[in-house]
């Protein structure tokens, strides 16, 4: 009877490893796409909708100061900002899908995505 209950423990045991294991890996995989495209919001409003395939350098004005953002090598970044910190410029380049470059004193998100 004992050995019935163990080997049952031990094979839901086993059932949920495996399974928090196969949603890492999911996980993993999904994150490490390349992202193609960002949105940058405002305030929680999509102001741009910009593709990481062009180089380019793309000035985002909000309503308490601006925003610089460099895209090259289909990598992201915010090169310049009046912002208190510059913590979104020293986030560096980002090119993964769900990453973000966040600019809190302006109210502006960079969110990174995949068609």
């Amino acid at each position: 009877m004992k050995s019935k209950i163990f080997n049952l423990k031990f094979l839901i045991a086993i059932f949920i490893i495996v399974a928090i294991l196969t949603v890492a890996i999911v996980l993993l995989v999904i994150n490490s796409q390349t992202a193609n495209f960002v949105e940058v919001s405002v305030n929680g409003k999509i102001v741009e909708t910009i593709s990481l395939d062009v180089d380019k350098t793309v000035e985002i004005n909000c309503e308490n100061g601006y925003n610089i953002i460099n895209i090259k090598n289909h990598k992201i970044c915010v090169i310049e900002a009046d912002c208190f910190g510059h913590d979104c410029v020293l986030m560096g380049y980002q090119n993964k899908v769900g990453q973000t470059i966040v600019c809190l004193p302006h109210k502006m998100v960079i969110e990174l995505k995949r068609k």
